[in-house]
């Protein structure tokens, strides 16, 4: 089966292997490992009920965020970016920590499909929150500066 051990771009977890969904067969991947709030890189690969790659369909990566904690976002995942072009691969920016449901739709000449599953995304490790603040910090200060800087000048 060509779509079963088609490498990820980069790794990643298995997160539905060989999965019927409709008349296509779904293997996803799901990066980084542990997912954090930040960005998530899915993969995708879909194959035929003959386990042969089917590289036209058209296929929608959903996300819903846990507990209506948000609205649910969606990007299309496209070959034009993967590393062998077996694949389909799309990027996520995550806000939220929690359970969220992934979906992902095909569609194509032989109908439609649908594959699920969930992922836990944790939140920022401590010393990424340090970095946010940080750099946070140092804007406000930049902005201030230039602020006073401007409203000393306009008093000469």
């Amino acid at each position: 089966m060509i779509v079963g051990p088609t490498v990820a771009h980069g790794g990643g977890t298995l997160q539905l292997s060989d999965a019927l969904a409709g008349p296509y067969r779904l293997t996803v991947w799901s990066s980084p490992e542990p997912v954090r709030m930040g960005e998530l890189h899915v993969t995708v690969g879909v194959g035929d009920t003959n386990g042969l790659s089917v590289l036209d369909a058209s296929v929608l990566v959903i996300i819903t965020p846990p507990n209506g904690s948000g609205k649910p976002f969606s990007d299309d995942a496209t070959t034009s970016q993967s590393a062998n072009k077996f694949n389909y691969e799309v990027d996520f920016e995550l806000t939220s920590p929690g359970i969220h449901e992934i979906t992902v739709e095909v569609r194509g000449v032989e109908g439609e499909g649908i594959g699920r599953f969930d992922i836990e995304v944790l939140p920022l490790k401590v010393h990424e929150w340090n970095r946010v603040i940080l750099i946070g910090g140092g804007v406000v200060a930049s902005l201030t500066w230039i602020f006073w800087k401007k409203r000393a000048n306009l008093h000469v």
